[in-house]
């Protein structure tokens, strides 16, 4: 897995949040995909 922030910092934490709920947003009609979160590494976009 390759870490694409490196950056420890609310505004960019935030950010990442707010992309986090839009991508699950626009796939909830995506059967076949989820996302999942892995505590103190990130998010996971996945096929079921």
């Amino acid at each position: 897995m390759t870490k694409l922030l490196l950056i420890d910092d609310y505004f960019v934490s935030r950010n990442l949040g707010v992309f986090t709920v839009k991508l699950r947003k626009y796939i909830e009609e995506e059967k076949s995909l989820e996302i999942t979160t892995v505590r103190s590494v990130g998010i996971m976009l996945m096929e079921k």
